[in-house]
């Protein structure tokens, strides 16, 4: 039996988090035996954790402080192959594998466009971050990307050349099968003859919703249309402000984080992706294995991808109000097929079992 170790910060409901947990129960599946190595050990993601998992969290609350604490606990527990996630664990990863001497065992995932990424963020720890993996990428054994751009992206900003690309376990069968009840509605708006757009992501300046507010108001003037949006985060007091000063607060709602999003995703006349960048947009797949249509942004990082260059969605420049605008007029009439079958591709037992050969 396989002993594979995963490394992350949270259970957050995040979708780097929510990836990690499928990954962890998608090796646990295939017979692997899988530990959790956490700085917090809290989040909404944590329930969906295979029971079997044991879940181990360091004293240490900052990724900075945890390097020789994370590098005994690993080799406490010897494991055949260590995973970590995002960009600060995968730095804390990198100089505990170097000191504890398993790098050989160390598998880092970069979920995001590292350039973007970091001309963006105002942190001083996470710029120090980012300019170490120029340093520490080439300690593991392999950097895995989990799309063509991200992989671009990391070999531009750091030099390191030797990675491979594994798409994030996404689907299953229960996704692909999922229905939804013809006579429960996730929202009231959904009961009414209003179409209704629905967008998923964290309230922060990537997911770039104060764009689709304003893309959203054009689209109003002249196509009645509602639009919730689920997520949380530190925009939320700017968006609502938005959200007045656009004059279209009877039209939208920040519903905050939601549980299950699949019920909204599935109602929805389409879902809306304003991105700025990506790594490779989980909410895109989760709704085309819903058979539900979406429009998004063709931003640095996986969406065109995942969307053939906007064969199974339509595809719209980033920060373009006008054509978003548009896009979203034009989608409500619009088919797409085969939607389903492309978000197979993007499966849970396919991406646990590369991770799992690796």
């Amino acid at each position: 039996m396989k002993h594979i170790v995963l490394f992350l910060h949270d259970f957050r409901g995040g979708g780097a988090e929510r990836v990690s947990v499928r990954l962890a129960n998608g090796l646990v599946d295939l017979g692997a035996r899988v530990n959790l190595i956490v700085l917090n050990d809290t989040g909404p993601m944590k329930n969906e954790l295979n029971p079997s998992i044991m879940i181990h969290e360091l004293t240490a609350k900052r990724m900075a402080f945890c390097p020789l604490e994370l590098g005994s606990l690993v080799n406490h527990l010897a494991p055949d192959i260590v995973i970590s996630h995002m960009t600060h664990a995968n730095v804390s990863a990198c100089l505990a594998a170097k000191l504890f001497g398993f790098s050989h065992k160390l598998i880092v995932v970069e979920h995001n466009v590292m350039q973007t990424n970091f001309k963006i963020v105002n942190s001083v720890s996470v710029k120090l971050a980012y300019l170490l993996t120029k340093l520490v990428y080439r300690i593991p054994k392999k950097v895995i990307a989990v799309s063509a751009a991200v992989k671009g992206s990391i070999t531009r900003f750091t030099g390191v050349e030797n990675i491979e690309v594994i798409f994030n376990p996404v689907v299953n069968q229960d996704l692909l099968d999922y229905k939804v009840s013809s006579t429960k509605y996730a929202h009231p708006w959904f009961h009414q003859e209003m179409p209704v757009f629905v967008a998923v992501g964290s309230l922060t300046p990537q997911k770039n919703f104060k764009h689709l507010l304003k893309s959203f108001a054009l689209l109003i003037k002249n196509q009645p249309a509602r639009l919730l949006i689920l997520g949380e985060g530190p925009q939320r007091a700017e968006l609502e402000l938005d959200i007045v000063n656009l004059g279209i607060l009877d039209s939208v709602e920040l519903l905050g984080y939601v549980g299950n999003v699949y019920d909204f995703i599935a109602q929805a006349d389409a879902l809306i992706m304003s991105s700025a960048w990506e790594g490779l947009p989980t909410v895109l797949i989760e709704a085309l294995s819903l058979s539900t249509k979406v429009v998004s942004t063709n931003c640095e990082g996986g969406s065109a991808e995942i969307l053939a260059q906007g064969q199974y969605g339509i595809l719209v420049p980033v920060h373009d109000c006008h054509s978003l605008a548009q896009a979203m007029k034009e989608v409500l009439t619009r088919s797409f097929e085969d939607l389903k079958q492309r978000a197979s591709l993007f499966s849970i037992d396919e991406s646990a079992r590369q991770y799992y050969n690796l």
